[in-house]
């Protein structure tokens, strides 16, 4: 095995590497490319006369491999953070996402811009930074109540009217007033519960996709909050809206999030670090086209 591959996640050290990211290994390594689970918190730079980077305190040489893929799971991420992004960038050596373009897909309000501007149906979303301001927009209810940069469903409210919307607002901005909160149109889905469609692209190709439907009681479809998963054929005109999506935020890998409204498909997220285990349970190939695709992008 000449060629070495790097998957670097943000897991903690007290929990060991589980689940899909050992079957992605392992898929790696079953096409003959050795295969590396590491955690980002243990790395380290030293900037003096030269800049080292060091992991678990020995040094590190990241030339030795030929691609780094990263998961990160950072919740409100700094161009600070991503300082091991920016130390491969100095020695050319490949990996995914570039910077820029995962904080970019980390704001809802600065991606959904993008999307708009390049003609991506997106919902109705308001941005506003005084309450009384909400009169003048045109908002209808009900609506989603959501954090500009925010992951897995959390701090997500529903608001059927203005003093529930107020109330949000008022508790979110009591814990931190600089927050940026998004107020979105809710738009009902099929189904008593509702869904979206989650598609997984990588390298402007479509490799996987799934329906995502809403425990009861619930309107987020999130896998990770308990949301229910199954197989989806998708639609060309999805995986066209999926792929072009991801290519306007410069995205190499991506999770896109739609929804099929009364008015047509509408693209709620595109999110840079989208997690595997859900889409993996309902693509039984799932691992063997991700390495394929890397295979063949990356000469590896």
């Amino acid at each position: 095995m000449d060629k070495k591959v790097c998957i670097v996640s943000t897991l903690i050290s007290e929990k060991e590497f589980e689940g899909p990211i050992l079957d992605l290994r392992d898929e790696f390594e079953q096409n003959g490319i050795n295969c590396s689970l590491l955690r980002y918190g243990e790395f380290k730079v030293e900037i003096e006369d030269d800049i080292r980077l060091y992991l678990r305190g020995k040094f590190f040489n990241p030339s030795l491999y030929s691609l780094f893929i990263f998961k990160l799971g950072f919740r409100n991420p700094t161009r600070g953070d991503l300082y091991l992004l920016d130390f491969l960038e100095k020695f050319n050596i490949p990996y995914f996402n570039k910077i820029n373009p995962y904080l970019i897909a980390k704001s809802k309000i600065t991606s959904r811009i993008l999307l708009k501007r390049s003609g991506i149906p997106v919902p109705e979303t308001f941005l506003f930074r005084r309450f009384e301001e909400i009169d003048g927009l045109g908002v209808n209810f009900p609506v989603i109540v959501k954090p500009d940069i925010g992951s897995k469903g959390k701090e997500i409210y529903f608001c059927m009217n203005k003093t529930s919307l107020k109330k949000i607002f008022e508790k979110m901005w009591n814990e931190d007033r600089n927050r940026i909160l998004l107020v979105e149109r809710f738009y009902k889905t099929k189904g008593e519960n509702h869904q979206d469609i989650r598609v997984f692209v990588l390298g402007g190709k479509v490799i996987g996709g799934m329906k995502r439907v809403a425990k009861d009681g619930d309107f987020r479809s999130n896998y990770s909050l308990g949301g229910k998963v199954y197989p989806q054929k998708l639609s060309e005109e999805v995986k066209e809206i999926a792929v072009s999506s991801t290519k306007i935020l410069g995205l190499y890998m991506a999770g896109v999030d739609i929804i099929e409204t009364e008015e047509g498909y509408k693209v709620l997220e595109v999110n840079g670090n989208p997690g595997i285990e859900g889409i993996s349970l309902v693509n039984r190939d799932f691992f063997k086209k991700f390495v394929d695709k890397v295979k063949r992008d990356f000469f590896l």
